[in-house]
């Protein structure tokens, strides 16, 4: 058992759940660090489509095992435990790319987490500046298509010309991935169809869309923060964790966190890549790549801390109540965990803490699937059951009595939280709370009410007669 704590419209939350051990994890689809001295056999497929310089495990020593990526030439770089995969090092027109052998279910959608690092190398400067290059390109691929070397080099990041491309995000320093002339069909608001130095767009997170599409530009922005380190000689500094989302329907999310534990800067939200034309459907099974490149400008790029999993759900939580809410008589509250619309299966177990205040006692709690405890004022129930985006968890129903001295304005909090293993997981963890409001009458006439609830997309039609909501 674990336990959480947190506020909730003033009221402090703590409750006991079970470890995230107490039920498979089956969202998680495949993680690997990258740190140690070998990868597992014949899961990941590397290649170098220009230059010198093959991806590499930084920590490794040749030879490795059968079916591992390799170890690093010049290397090792850095002690066991301690490694990243290098994708090229800080020598000119280098590409290296990396991709998943095993395919990936996409009826779920994905999440993919990863850390990157661009450091060290040459800058160049031109009408648009000095700067480090290229970038770091992740992409997703058909998983019936069988190439594994990745695109064209330079601006490109190495996604241009991947056959069964799906969709590539750029995390471009020098700027090219936004320019049709190196990286695809379109670029930004007032960039010439032939591209040009007009179209680039240094330190910018760029989505282009399929292979059918003709990699065409489908959303870009400049950054708030750098990149990369260009004066740092280690990848100490340099670390960026990224977060990228891809629901069933093709709608994504990409955030990008600059320094460890620091807020996400989200550059992407909710894109619709089926807008584009000629963009293919997500197909039914996908693999997941990186590649990079350096051209007059030069970057040492690595990657590290892959995690695969199914697409993370919005969990959000509303409740209701059916009074009346008079001195010494009985009331019900019910409570409703979903996953709200566009994101994530709520996958993993779910627990619900409800806390009443003075003058309301729970008696009783309980839902299909649910299993529920009463003690004092809380109420703390919990299930393993599912929900697809925009539905809900069976409801919770939550007997009480109201006390005979019972009076005045009442406020009764409650959250749901999902328990994973992952931090990042929680889409929008506002949305998780709920603070109902009652007004409690002498015995007599039925009282007046409200209650402030946190939204999940539903009509409301599932409410029993009599049941009464602001």
């Amino acid at each position: 058992m674990a336990t959480f704590t947190a506020t909730v419209a003033g009221v402090a939350l703590v409750a006991s759940i079970p470890s995230a051990s107490a039920k498979e994890l089956y969202s998680e689809l495949y993680a690997e660090g990258f740190h140690g001295t070998s990868t597992s056999a014949d899961l990941w497929n590397a290649s170098s489509p220009g230059g010198g310089h093959a991806p590499c495990l930084t920590a490794a020593t040749a030879p490795t095992p059968p079916g591992s990526l390799p170890a690093c030439a010049e290397g090792p770089y850095d002690r066991a435990g301690k490694g990243a995969l290098r994708l090229t090092d800080d020598t000119g027109q280098e590409t290296g790319s990396l991709l998943l052998a095993r395919p990936i279910p996409t009826d779920r959608g994905l999440t993919v987490e990863f850390d990157m690092y661009m450091w060290g190398g040459t800058k160049y400067t031109d009408s648009n500046g000095s700067r480090a290059g290229d970038g770091i390109s992740f992409y997703v691929v058909d998983a019936d298509r069988s190439q594994t070397a990745a695109g064209e080099p330079g601006g490109a990041l190495g996604y241009k010309g991947l056959a069964g491309a799906f969709a590539g995000v750029g995390f471009d320093q020098f700027g090219n991935f936004s320019n049709p002339r190196w990286a695809g069909v379109g670029g930004p608001r007032g960039c010439p169809a032939g591209g040009g130095n007009a179209c680039a767009r240094p330190n910018s997170v760029v989505v282009r869309g399929s292979e059918s599409a003709g990699y065409a530009y489908a959303s870009g922005r400049r950054l708030n923060h750098p990149l990369d380190t260009p004066e740092a000689d280690t990848r100490k500094y340099a670390r960026r964790h990224v977060l990228v989302g891809i629901g069933a329907d093709s709608r994504m999310d990409v955030l990008i966190r600059h320094q460890d534990d620091g807020p996400y800067e989200t550059v992407v939200s909710k894109l619709d890549l089926a807008r584009l034309p000629g963009q293919s459907a997500l197909p039914d099974e996908v693999r997941i790549g990186f590649a990079s490149s350096t051209g007059y400008a030069t970057s040492v790029h690595e990657i590290s801390n892959v995690e695969i999993r199914t697409r993370d759900a919005d969990l959000v939580l509303r409740t209701g109540y059916d009074g009346p809410f008079e001195a010494g008589g009985t009331a019900t509250s019910f409570l409703d965990a979903g996953a709200g619309p566009g994101f994530g299966w709520i996958d993993h177990p779910t627990e619900v803490a409800y806390h009443l205040p003075a003058g309301l006692t729970p008696t009783a709690a309980s839902g299909d699937g649910w299993t529920c405890d009463t003690s004092g004022q809380w109420v703390v129930c919990d299930t393993a059951g599912e929900a697809a985006p925009g539905t809900s968890l069976p409801r919770i129903t939550v007997l009480m009595n109201v006390a005979a001295d019972a009076s005045g304005t009442l406020t009764a909090s409650g959250r749901a939280v999902q328990i994973t293993p992952y931090p990042d997981a929680e889409i929008d963890p506002l949305n998780n709370t709920v603070a109902g409001t009652v007004q409690v009458a002498p015995a007599g006439p039925p009282a007046t009410w409200r209650t402030a609830t946190s939204p999940l997309g539903r009509d409301g039609t599932d409410l029993p007669a009599g049941t009464r909501t602001a």
